[in-house]
């Protein structure tokens, strides 16, 4: 077991200390049978964290680091889910990188290693969600209730491409292409969407043309956007702070000075949007 977390920690880039943290768990778990149950309620599409949660205490530690622990071990049977369904294990190893990057989140948010995004995990480990290049992908129904362009039309309920950017390398135009073609490949389909605080329309105002979040919102036709009050996604900008108030935020990058300006300016106010784009 050691060797497998430790081994499988060092190919996706986990921290040795997270993994240390997570080893005895993953010891008491493996076996136990409440992995088992776990998975598959990850498969039906239920509440794997729920079940975790309710057995943390019989394993002798806080949720957050079973779930850690979990992850890791059900990476096996995401991974014979993988070749059950022919699908390239290229693809398995590029989005298990979802696992170190929500390890990192919940360190930094908490103090602690652990896994505190792990319904969202489920998306990766049930393999419904796909890493293809830099970004992530999934399928889900068209939100809105029409959409048409260039003769094409998209009615509520359609089968579309979800779009996910997660934390990581790079995010430049040919990144951005080069996942899109790889996305349009796997699954046979030329209909996306994304719902992101990166298609905020005011990025527009706050962010020069050759930003590449920019160039990402501009790809899209952004048919529904909203603004609100909270901290929102700037942890995602500025990361994991008690105090969110424009005149304390960091302004080590241009992204971090133009979103604390605009929030010093509108009063708070973040935004985001929901966008289509046809291929």
């Amino acid at each position: 077991m050691h060797e497998y977390l430790r081994t499988l920690s060092a190919r996706i880039g986990l921290p040795t200390e997270a993994c240390l943290y997570a080893e005895p768990i993953a010891e008491a778990l493996d076996g136990d049978g409440l992995l088992e149950r776990c998975w598959a309620a990850i498969l039906a599409r239920g509440d794997g964290a729920a079940i975790l949660d309710a057995e943390a205490e019989r394993f002798g530690c806080e949720p957050n680091r079973l779930r850690l622990a979990a992850c890791l071990l059900l990476t096996r049977s995401m991974r014979a889910e993988y070749e059950r369904r022919g699908i390239d294990l290229a693809i398995y190893e590029a989005s298990l990188a979802d696992i170190p990057i929500w390890a990192k989140c919940c360190k930094a948010e908490t103090g602690l290693w652990g896994m505190k995004q792990f319904h969202w995990l489920q998306n990766t480990l049930g393999v419904r969600l796909w890493r293809l290049g830099r970004m992530q992908f999934e399928l889900v129904p068209f939100e809105a209730e029409r959409y048409e362009r260039g003769g094409r039309v998209l009615h509520r309920g359609d089968t579309v491409v979800n779009t996910h950017i997660p934390e990581g390398d790079p995010f430049g135009p040919e990144a951005q292409e080069d996942s899109f073609r790889r996305a349009m490949a796997f699954f046979s389909r030329k209909e996306f969407v994304c719902e992101s605080w990166m298609l905020w329309p005011a990025h527009r105002e706050m962010l020069p043309e050759t930003s590449n979040i920019r160039v990402f919102m501009e790809r899209f036709d952004i048919i529904e956007s909203w603004e609100k009050p909270g901290v929102n996604d700037l942890w995602r900008i500025f990361g994991y702070l008690q105090d969110y108030s424009p005149n304390r935020l960091p302004r080590r990058t241009g992204l971090q000075r133009a979103y604390a300006d605009r929030l010093a300016r509108n009063g708070g106010l973040t935004g985001g949007g929901y966008g289509v784009l046809l291929l």
